[in-house]
């Protein structure tokens, strides 16, 4: 998308795109045992920045809620949410007013070797973005990390015509959604109901074409 605009306003330029990608050797010098307990637990861990109203994990923590108060709550026994990264207060202040400490947790900065395990023995990944047509053309780096570790992605705020959006599926990495907290609300409460966690099928020909030697 960016580079059509590009070349609209420069037509006599020629322009070429170079993703951000991933290093395959990161996740091979990691430590291979699992960073989790073997406790069936289902695991959705973010890494990074959460930003209020743009990428906002609001609509997960209202369908967790809306769980809590119905017939299933029993099954949030079942799930552990962990968001690594420097959002100490925003974080804090949303898991509070929405009140999903018991399912929610801030764990905060963490080196990055862990937070690599993390993402790759997590259950789910969440991927956040605004949900506004500017950020259609954003493919940020955590995006490419995320598909590395080939764990299932749960995308929230994502324009169905995103780029993000596109490339999720393509990869047949996960599942996206706009901001509507019913249809994750179904989706967490489907999950959470089945007794083995979600395993990932990523289309391996896709992510090969984002490696930083293939770049």
């Amino acid at each position: 998308g960016m580079a059509s605009i590009y070349q609209e306003k420069y037509p006599s330029t020629s322009v070429e795109i170079v993703e951000n990608g991933f290093e395959p050797s990161d996740s091979h010098k990691l430590d291979s045992s699992n960073i989790f307990p073997n406790d069936g637990k289902i695991r959705i861990v973010y890494t990074g920045l959460i930003y209020p109203e743009k990428r906002d994990p609001t609509p997960l923590f209202e369908a967790i809620k809306c769980i809590s108060k119905g017939a299933n709550k029993q099954l949030l026994s079942r799930l552990e949410v962990l968001f690594c990264g420097p959002n100490t207060n925003v974080l804090d202040d949303l898991i509070k007013k929405l009140e999903v400490s018991s399912w929610v947790s801030n764990l905060g900065m963490l080196p990055r070797e862990d937070s690599l395990r993390m993402q790759r023995d997590a259950s789910f990944l969440l991927f956040l973005e605004w949900n506004n047509p500017s950020a259609n053309y954003m493919l940020t780096g955590k995006l490419f990390e995320y598909l590395q570790s080939q764990t299932p992605i749960i995308g929230i705020g994502l324009r169905e015509e995103s780029e993000p959006s596109q490339l999720i599926k393509k990869a047949n990495a996960g599942k996206t959604f706009s901001t509507d907290s019913t249809a994750i609300h179904a989706i967490l409460l489907s999950e959470l109901q089945n007794k083995m966690t979600s395993s990932s099928n990523i289309e391996m020909d896709v992510l090969s074409q984002y490696t930083r030697e293939n770049l």
